[in-house]
């Protein structure tokens, strides 16, 4: 597969898509970030749970496109979605970017274009680029008391 397949129409405009970075607002505000030393990929979550179990959910990026990419679907994802739907997805990117995994079919990738990230399958030292928005977001999770949820 050539390098080129990588960058799909749909990684190409999640990594322009900045509906969601920035900051947000407010005394509730939880942060963490997350870097990738070798190769120069930052992120910073910004999420404040609102009344109904859900989040509003802004961040922060630099790095390459596949990086801003999986950070744009991952916000898209989650904006207004509990907690608890954010392990299930987290538990499908696990599974779509496994070697054994199918592919998915076009008409599920207009449905749901974050599931182009299964691409990545076919790049494994790319693999962190996708997971690092990912992974900073489990840490950010996690990290916020039961008490507040």
């Amino acid at each position: 597969m050539p390098v080129e397949s990588l960058y799909t129409a749909y990684l190409i405009q999640a990594g322009k898509d900045t509906r969601f970075t920035g900051t947000l607002s407010g005394a509730d505000i939880h942060t963490k970030s997350g870097n990738n030393p070798l190769c120069g990929d930052k992120i910073t979550w910004h999420l404040k749970l609102l009344d109904d179990n859900t989040v509003e959910i802004r961040f922060e990026t630099t790095g390459c496109l596949i990086s801003k990419a999986s950070a744009s679907f991952l916000a898209a994802l989650m904006q207004g979605k509990s907690e608890k739907e954010f392990w299930s997805y987290l538990e499908m990117l696990k599974t779509i970017t496994e070697q054994s995994s199918a592919d998915p079919e076009p008409k599920q990738l207009e449905e749901a274009p974050w599931l182009s990230l299964a691409q990545i399958k076919s790049y494994p030292t790319r693999k962190k680029c996708v997971f690092l928005a990912w992974d900073t977001l489990t840490g950010l999770l996690k990290s916020i008391p039961e008490s507040l949820k």
